[in-house]
C-alpha cells in the first residue's frame, strides 16, 4: 500500500457521464451513547449523521459544532478523526450535483444547547448495525462500520 492510498479518501456514489459536481467541504460527527447507540437526524424518510457543509471562513470544528447544534440541539466535543471519504450526491432542492468531501469524527455530547435549529431534522439513537445498513449514504455507512471494526 502506498501513502497516497492510506490518504486519498475513497470516492462514493456514481457520477452521471458529463454532468458537472461541485466540491463541497464537510463534516460529520458519531455520538455514541452508554448502550453502543449512535445519534442520527431522520431527515424526512431518510437517515442521515449529523453534520453538514463547511461555510466560507468557518473552519471544520466550528462548523461541526454548529451542524451538530442545529440538527440535534446539543453541544459537543471532537474526541478525535475517523476518516475521510467522498460521496456524489444530487441536492434533492435543485439538483444540483455535488462531491460531498466529509471528514468524519467521533464526538461526545456535554450538554444540550438548546432547541433544533432544523425543523426538518428529528434526532433519534439507533444502534450501530442499523446505521451501518440504514443511513442514507455510502460514505457514512463506511464511517460506522470503520468504528465496528476499531
Amino acid at each position: 500500500m502506498t501513502e497516497k492510498d492510506i490518504n486519498e479518501p475513497l470516492q462514493f456514489g456514481t457520477q452521471a457521464p458529463g454532468e458537472p459536481y461541485l466540491d463541497r467541504p464537510g463534516v460529520y460527527g458519531i455520538a455514541i451513547d452508554w448502550h453502543g447507540r449512535v445519534l442520527v437526524a431522520r431527515v424526512r424518510q431518510h437517515l442521515v449523521l449529523p453534520g453538514g457543509g463547511i461555510d466560507a471562513g468557518e473552519d471544520m470544528e466550528a462548523a461541526l459544532r454548529r451542524e451538530y447544534r442545529e440538527e440535534t440541539g446539543f453541544k459537543i466535543q471532537l474526541l478525535g478523526p475517523i476518516g475521510r471519504a467522498n460521496q456524489f450526491v444530487r441536492s434533492y432542492r435543485d439538483g444540483t450535483g455535488y462531491n460531498k468531501l466529509c471528514q468524519f469524527y467521533r464526538v461526545e455530547l456535554v450538554g444540550k444547547q438548546g432547541p433544533i435549529a432544523e425543523p426538518d431534522h428529528h434526532p433519534e439513537w439507533i444502534s450501530l448495525s442499523q446505521a451501518a445498513e440504514n443511513l442514507m449514504e455510502e460514505a457514512h455507512r463506511w464511517a460506522i462500520r470503520k468504528i465496528q471494526d476499531s
